[in-house]
């Protein structure tokens, strides 16, 4: 909750040195505390020890987290086995948004497409699928069915009374205008974004907009907060 990844991985690190057949402590060390500091070599280490000592069982999130860092290595065909023998074990776990990065890699229009359709049939995971491709119709500068995409997760973000998290979409909309030489909407949009939700990673990107934009006063404001 803290933020402080080092003291969780000691803390992680103690507990599986006290309880070495315990499969959790490293199962929950090949997560956040390795992967959002970019240790992807560690976490992939993580996860291969706690399904060793679990090798029928296991934690399927453990599994998830060694084929996500594998896909952050550019391991692509190493991520699609680790995801293919944690479902041939039946470790339930949603893996499709692995796949859809993999498919979105490799110019995988199809395998895209299919990843989303499972995606959507899970309300905890629309919005997100909606926002990704959001994101993708706006790298390939289609714009109009880009915006009409975000406005769907926003939507349903809201609905769910997630409000940060709409905030959060509503700011890459705004960073894409920015980029695209739209600063009039890149600005108006990230008043909005401010007034929805506010959090670290949306002062983030709102200021990134807005420095895109040519707004430093503001961006600045949110860089010094």
């Amino acid at each position: 909750v803290t933020g402080n990844m080092d003291r969780a991985m000691e803390t992680l690190e103690a507990w599986a040195q006290t309880y070495p057949r315990d499969p959790m402590p490293d199962g929950l060390l090949a997560a956040f505390a390795t992967r959002s500091t970019g240790r992807y070599e560690q976490s992939i280490a993580a996860a291969e020890r706690s399904a060793a000592l679990d090798p029928e069982g296991g934690s399927a999130l453990s599994r998830g987290s060694k084929a996500f860092s594998e896909l952050y290595l550019n391991r692509l065909d190493a991520a699609e086995a680790t995801i293919s023998r944690a479902e041939e074990r039946k470790l339930a776990s949603n893996y499709f948004l692995v796949r859809y990065f993999i498919a979105f890699l490799k110019g995988d229009a199809e395998g895209m497409s299919q990843q989303t359709a499972i995606a959507r049939a899970s309300r905890s995971a629309e919005d997100l699928m909606s926002h990704l491709e959001a994101l993708r119709l706006a790298g390939s500068a289609q714009l109009q069915d880009a915006r009409r995409t975000a406005a769907i997760a926003v939507a349903i973000a809201k609905q769910s009374g997630r409000l940060e998290r709409a905030a959060l979409f509503e700011a890459a909309t705004a960073v894409w205008e920015a980029l695209y030489g739209n600063r009039a909407a890149a600005r108006q949009k990230v008043t909005t974004v401010l007034a929805l939700g506010r959090g670290a990673e949306v002062d983030y990107a709102a200021a990134f907009a807005l420095a895109v934009s040519g707004d430093v006063s503001r961006s600045r404001a949110l860089a010094g907060d």
